[in-house]
């Protein structure tokens, strides 16, 4: 099981002498340059805030501090946010810094810290308010505990945080794994995602906004605490736009495709009226065929064909593109590779999940779940949200290594169960939907160590399409099962599934 923990969203401690109690008034009677006990002595502010009171989305401050430790505190009047930035300071004690104003228009107190080396609390020195005129929230990252020692991030920063398709991130980790936690703050769809740092703790890390289009939080940590939870560093807050070409089937936008027939695809395309799908060779030089599609009410699909002559084991290339887009936008063409596959085998017929595929209980819940769907991609997304959303995972069986029970019906009848359960279900009623279905066995990478596991294969729409259902039902934490649905590894990208899952041969 994937053992994911939410960032921890912990500010830094500050520590106001009595008489800074002022410091965050509500209000905008006072609206000067405010000075406490250790200004001048602790720090002076050598340009920037005494002389304005405006700001258009950031601000500047330099100044000189007998610490390296100085930190800028934002917060909106009127509420009790508070955000943090941290200074650079040189050799000399000069530091200097951006402050981002992350929480819209309106008046912030802003407040200058220094701390001494080895306490644990900030001494405020001087505060001030400031009116952000900026209607647009700027691109930049909250800071939190593990800011400057755990990770620190050069960019993005400035610009609008309205996102196309992926974040592109570059910092310094002390730690040589980062994760990316992107969460919708609509639908609550969560993904992780984790890279390397370099040797020098650079990194670039892209990462996806695959959760869909609105507001999204994505929360940077590279401190592992224990095996469910990271020390939170950074948070950027987006929104993520709807680009020109979005694909529905596939349900990733770039990749491999694993053929084994000719296959549907399908998206949307909105404000369009036709979606240009060309095949051509491996290196794409020769075309083989090209269909305009039209859009409806901003939806497209077509069927694709083999190229003449494709066998098992060839690859051909896949463009689906809007033929008036902006050549500069990254989301007005997708491009896959496709991989023509034999198909697999069928399963031996003695395995229990295909027995009990056969057994009324389990038909009674196909249909149920079914319904009058007709559409067969659809129909088996249905199952699998069925299955993550009502199965939950067997934390203690598998922490003992003594689960219950891993058939197609007790798992159905138990509503818990550990991977084999979970695989076991989803393909007794993918069976009883009329699909080719198989359950693979082997290990897997679910970003803390390498686990005995089993997941899914179904044959849909002439793709070969991965399911893992137990790792899309939820997250462990500690010894209890916290369901969280996502749909992460339904139909994820093949070159993905290679990376973390590992079948017995």
């Amino acid at each position: 099981m994937l053992g994911r923990g939410r960032v921890s969203q912990i500010s830094a401690t500050i520590v106001c002498l009595a008489l800074c109690a002022a410091v965050f008034a509500e209000g905008a009677a006072n609206r000067g340059f405010e000075t406490y006990v250790g200004y001048g002595d602790l720090l002076d502010v050598t340009s920037g805030i005494e002389w304005i009171d405006e700001a258009d989305g950031k601000l500047e401050i330099a100044g000189r501090s007998r610490y390296a430790d100085v930190i800028v505190i934002a917060s909106p009047e009127g509420s009790s946010v508070e955000r943090h930035t941290g200074m650079t300071v040189d050799s000399a004690g000069n530091f200097r810094g951006t402050v981002w104003f992350l929480d819209g228009p309106g008046w912030y107190r802003v407040s200058v810290a220094a701390r001494s080396p080895g306490r644990q609390t900030y001494i405020i020195a001087c505060s001030f308010s400031v009116h952000n005129t900026s209607l647009d929230t700027p691109l930049a990252p909250i800071e939190y505990v593990g800011y400057g020692t755990d990770l620190t991030i050069e960019s993005p920063r400035g610009g609008t945080n309205v996102v196309q398709e992926i974040l592109a991130v570059r910092g310094w980790s002390r730690y040589a794994r980062i994760r990316a936690v992107v969460e919708h703050l609509e639908t609550g769809e969560i993904r992780s995602y984790f890279i390397r740092a370099n040797q020098d703790g650079s990194f670039a890390f892209p990462i996806p906004l695959e959760v869909g289009f609105g507001p999204c939080e994505i929360r940077l940590s590279s401190l592992q605490l224990d095996a469910e939870s990271w020390r939170g560093a950074a948070v950027y807050h987006v929104i993520s736009q709807m680009p020109a070409v979005y694909m529905i089937e596939p349900a990733y936008q770039s990749g491999t495709i694993l053929a084994v027939d000719r296959f549907r695809i399908r998206g949307v395309a909105p404000g369009r009226s036709t979606v240009l799908v060309e095949t051509a060779s491996e290196n794409g030089v020769e075309t083989y065929g090209r269909t305009r599609v039209p859009v409806i009410d901003g939806s497209w699909e077509t069927w694709v064909d083999m190229p003449p002559g494709a066998a098992a084991g060839n690859l051909f290339q896949l463009r689906a593109s809007v033929p008036d887009a902006d050549a500069a936008d990254p989301g007005a063409c997708r491009t896959y590779t496709v991989a023509v596959t034999p198909a697999r085998p069928e399963p031996d017929s003695a395995q229990s999940w295909i027995v009990h595929s056969s057994d009324g209980v389990i038909r009674d819940l196909a249909a149920s779940i079914v319904g009058d769907q007709t559409d067969r991609y659809e129909i088996v997304r249905a199952i699998h949200d069925w299955v993550a959303g009502n199965i939950a995972y067997d934390v203690r069986g598998a922490k003992t290594l003594r689960p219950g029970p891993s058939d197609a019906l007790s798992t159905f009848m138990r509503r818990e169960a550990v991977c084999m359960g979970y695989s076991n279900l989803m393909a007794a009623l993918l069976r009883a939907a009329g699909f080719r279905v198989w359950v693979l066995i082997g290990n897997a990478d679910n970003g803390i160590a390498i686990v005995k596991h089993a997941w899914n294969e179904v044959e849909v729409d002439g793709r070969i399409v991965a399911i893992d259902v137990t790792w899309d039902s939820g997250i462990v934490e500690g010894w209890s099962f916290v369901r969280r649905y996502s749909g992460a590894f339904f139909d994820p990208r093949p070159d993905q599934v290679a990376f973390t899952h590992f079948e017995d041969r």
